[in-house]
């Protein structure tokens, strides 16, 4: 039997690499017999599994939002036809900028009354006052003085009601008791940002319900991600978040700030949100993430990435062995876990404790 082994042996040294079944007394191995020469060419270098410190994860979706205070929806008190317009979604506005106009006759009517009630109030008024001193004198009925009195009072609160009215609508209250009336009222930018959601257009009537378009300011953008009830125990504040978007592959950095103290009774699950220590252009409001929240570190065997290969969806590596016939590097499937930098979690290593592991040239050992 042994003769024969010698004999296959010497056969896949003269080759200059050919992948073969190489038996045993009771065994048999999947790998190639390399010469020193084979290897130099090909690169190849080993190493030994090794302790390291292995990061743990729990895996969850979010989005990129922003705080509430970051963002505005800008609606109306009282509805009108859109006029002025010039924006477009994505555009930059200032906190104070006009956004647009909008006209309505009812606008007219509303400084007609508070004009005519501001004229009226001071007869009122004059009235309400003679009234009381004549009551007080008894020249005059207690009826007429509670009734101009009545009069004046409710007059004033309209004034009120109206003027307050007309400030919602930035109506200048000092031009329109300067005889200035006006038909068309801008709508200002109440925070500085980036115009999104935009749905009306010139002509269109905007009622008060409606809401015109929304202010999205990204100075403070952060990460509002949704874990499951069953995991929500292991994460804490300060731990790190890895994440990426759905249109990239590459990894940024955030970390867990605030927890949520209730779980949503639907879904079983709870807020966690997440800042982010650097700023990320590439980020958009509103854009769905996959997230991994890093719950402890744990220390396992591992390897390089490097003494990896994948083949169709199978992860192997070379392990090498030197005989007095040369060196074996045999093909065995492994099963790995998580990826921290440079290295990858070997689970359940077992027979490999100790062994030769190729890490560069791995492909060419195998194949």
């Amino acid at each position: 039997m042994k003769k024969y082994i010698i004999i296959i042996l010497i056969l896949l040294v003269a080759s200059c690499k050919q992948g073969a079944d190489v038996t045993s007394d009771d065994m048999t191995y999947d790998g190639l017999m390399l010469t020193k020469e084979q290897q130099e060419k090909a690169g190849i270098t080993t190493t030994k599994l090794k302790i390291v410190d292995i990061p743990q994860y729990i895996s969850v979706r979010g989005v990129v939002d922003v705080p509430p205070s970051h963002r505005a929806s800008i609606s109306v008190f009282h509805g009108g036809y859109v006029s002025d317009l010039d924006l477009l979604p994505g555009k930059a506005v200032n906190k104070g900028d006009l956004l647009f106009t909008l006209q309505n006759p009812a606008y007219i009517d509303m400084q007609q009354a508070y004009l005519e009630v501001k004229e009226r109030i001071e007869f009122l008024k004059a009235d309400y006052e003679r009234q009381k001193t004549l009551a007080s004198e008894a020249i005059s009925s207690e009826k007429k003085y509670k009734q101009a009195e009545s009069d004046y009072l409710v007059a004033k609160a309209k004034l009120e009601s109206l003027k307050e009215q007309l400030k919602l609508i930035n109506i200048n209250l000092d031009e329109l008791e300067n005889g200035k009336v006006i038909s068309t009222v801008a709508v200002y930018a109440p925070i500085s940002g980036f115009v999104s959601d935009l749905v009306i257009n010139k002509g269109s009537f905007l009622a008060p319900q409606d809401v015109a378009m929304q202010i999205v300011n990204t100075d403070h953008v952060h990460l509002e991600l949704t874990v499951y009830e069953k995991d929500i125990t292991a994460v804490q504040k300060g731990q790190k978040i890895k994440f990426r978007t759905d249109d990239s592959d590459s990894l940024l950095l955030g970390e867990v700030h605030l927890i949520e103290k209730s779980i949503d009774l639907e879904k079983r699950s709870v807020q966690v949100h997440g800042h982010l220590p650097a700023t990320y252009p590439q980020l958009v409001v509103g854009a769905y993430i996959d997230a991994m929240i890093e719950t402890g570190i744990k220390k396992n065997y591992a390897l390089p990435v490097d003494a990896i290969v994948d083949l169709d969806g199978a992860q192997f590596i070379a392990v090498k062995s030197t005989t007095t016939e040369g060196d074996f590097f045999e093909k065995v499937s492994v099963e790995t876990g998580l990826k921290t930098g440079n290295w990858v979690e070997v689970m359940e290593p077992g027979e490999l404790l100790n062994k030769e592991i190729v890490i560069t040239g791995a492909y060419e050992a195998i194949n």
